[in-house]
């Protein structure tokens, strides 16, 4: 069967007993050619498009998203379709091929099997198997698998107990037991040379692979229970002091902590700091006012921005470990805006209550304005941070309840923060406002960090750039700027009242892992379920 010529587009079995082969091209220029109907049994021509026995073509009808990828002719006449954005249709055989029934599941559609009207629908993509009845029409999914190579794998935990088993003959080697304790989580160091398990007294254990002798263990790691343990890359992050040092150089998370090990017992741990030691998140103070609370931030915010030395933030653009120098008043500015967005998720996502989540909610709107009006941008948009923050914006009902002032409110708030033109909203919000302002730190450092990197520090004949030197001395001399006069006569008034409130501000204990906080948010509000 050789007479069609140019480029063969598309070939298909037709009839349900797939007695005939249906084939078809594009010619030269992009014309559309002739549909041609083989016949097996006589390896011969059956028909063409144009000599009319091919009856049912019809109309063109309302086009599927990503085409047609595979089509079924079913006993009563009847076509199953898969399309290529996961639709799956029967459409009413010819000529009127109505559209019967449709639903939808995860990516392409590229192959069919059907059982006694059972189909089964493959998808090569993702290898995910679905079986769905023609009286329902709902896709099951019965089977899924990767689709690329598997690069790592972990179980759950189970018992009081962790087991090491060999990859390749399946022999457990050895054994981890802690009596009356559960094992949470467990890893593996980079360089496989330590087991590390999380447990539920809080307690952080290290074992040796090859024997299960303890390492080491860290003490009052959580007070609730260790849940989960990660290492990072290089399998540790250790610092020696030496006799003249006084402090360690280092970048911490909001819940990062320090652990000192004596040097002639490397395997001893010695207990956190009193500071250090974990507590439990405080209530949050609904029966406060947000104007009060709003005032108790911009007050820690405003000392912190101005504790700042100009020399940190040279430090900083340029590389602190370039100058061996610490820059603690600076992180300690930089980490307190993560440590509000966080606040503002974990206040939300640990709330059970549905009414009460929308009385924070509005709560948090109310405190953002008043930081606003006070200059304090460091903690207006880490509270509007938090609030976009998806653990967050997910929570549907809760959203949907808030009344439309506030809603109006958070809008603004949003489009305060529209990135597009490199911020040109808020820096020229930014520009208007009058001294003493705390700034958007993260903007700054953005701009730092873009001013180092985008210009040489020495010219091409190892002279100093000294045009990036005045931008440097330019930005610096933009935030003293910012530092001019003093608080207004309201935020002096509130710097020593209510000493409860100034501590709970200045101590704030919040979640900091995502994933924690995601499922915090996923058990205040379920997700609702998919209509397919």
């Amino acid at each position: 069967m050789g007479d069609e010529s140019n480029v063969l587009e598309l070939v298909s079995t037709i009839g349900f007993a797939g007695q005939f082969l249906a084939s078809g091209q594009v010619t030269f220029m992009g014309f559309k050619a002739d549909v041609i109907v083989w016949q097996f049994s006589e390896r011969g021509l059956y028909c063409e498009h144009n000599t009319k026995l091919l009856r049912h073509f019809g109309p063109q009808k309302e086009k599927l998203s990503l085409g047609v990828t595979s089509i079924q002719q079913l006993p009563s006449d009847d076509l199953l379709l898969g399309t290529g954005d996961g639709t799956i249709a029967v459409l009413r055989g010819a000529p009127s091929f109505k559209l019967l029934k449709s639903a939808k599941v995860v990516g392409e559609v590229t192959q069919w099997h059907q059982r006694q009207w059972q189909p089964v629908l493959h998808r090569n993509s993702t290898a995910q198997l679905y079986q769905s009845t023609f009286q329902d029409f709902d896709p099951t999914l019965i089977r899924a698998c990767h689709n690329t190579p598997v690069t790592d794998v972990s179980f759950p935990f189970s018992g009081n107990d962790v087991r090491v088993w060999h990859a390749s003959s399946g022999k457990e080697l050895l054994r981890l037991v802690v009596p009356n304790l559960t094992c949470h989580a467990v890893t593996f160091t980079p360089d496989g040379r330590a087991i590390i398990t999380a447990w539920s007294d809080g307690k952080i254990r290290a074992f040796y692979p090859e024997t299960a002798r303890p390492m080491y263990t860290i003490h009052d790691a959580h007070h609730k229970g260790a849940t989960a343990v990660a290492c990072t890359s290089d399998s540790r992050k250790k610092v020696v002091l030496k006799e003249t040092d006084v402090s360690v150089q280092s970048e911490m998370s909001v819940n990062g902590r320090l652990f000192a090990i004596p040097r002639n017992h490397p395997d001893k741990i010695l207990p956190p700091l009193q500071d250090q030691v974990p507590t439990s998140i405080a209530e949050f103070p609904e029966q406060e006012s947000s104007r009060e609370i709003a005032a108790h931030l911009t007050i820690y915010d405003w000392n912190l921005f101005c504790n700042v030395q100009q020399m940190e933030f040279i430090y900083q653009i340029f590389g602190r470990h370039k100058f061996g120098k610490i820059t603690t008043n600076l992180d300690h500015l930089l980490l307190r805006f993560n440590q509000i967005q966080y606040w503002v998720i974990t206040e939300l996502c640990r709330e059970m209550d549905l009414q009460k989540r929308g009385i924070v909610l509005r709560k948090f709107i109310k405190i953002a304005e008043h930081c606003k009006n006070y200059n304090n941008l460091n903690s207006f948009f880490a509270i509007v941070v938090g609030l976009i923050n998806g653990a967050v914006s997910r929570l549907h009902q809760t959203w949907k309840d808030l009344p439309p002032k506030y809603k109006r409110k958070f809008e603004s708030f949003e489009s305060l923060m529209d990135p597009s033109r490199n911020h040109k909203v808020l820096r020229a919000y930014q520009c208007k406002l009058q001294p003493p302002v705390v700034p958007f730190m993260p903007l700054i450092m953005k701009d730092s960090f873009f001013l180092h990197e985008g210009n040489a520090s020495l010219s091409g004949d190892g002279l100093i750039n000294f045009e990036k030197m005045r931008l440097v001395a330019e930005k610096i001399r933009g935030l003293c700027t910012f530092r001019q006069g003093a608080l207004s006569q309201e935020l002096k008034t509130h710097a020593n009242k209510n000493p409860s409130l100034q501590f709970y501000i200045r101590e704030l204990k919040v979640v900091d892992n995502d994933q924690t906080l995601a499922q915090m948010s996923h058990k205040a509000e379920p997700p609702r379920p998919l209509n397919l």
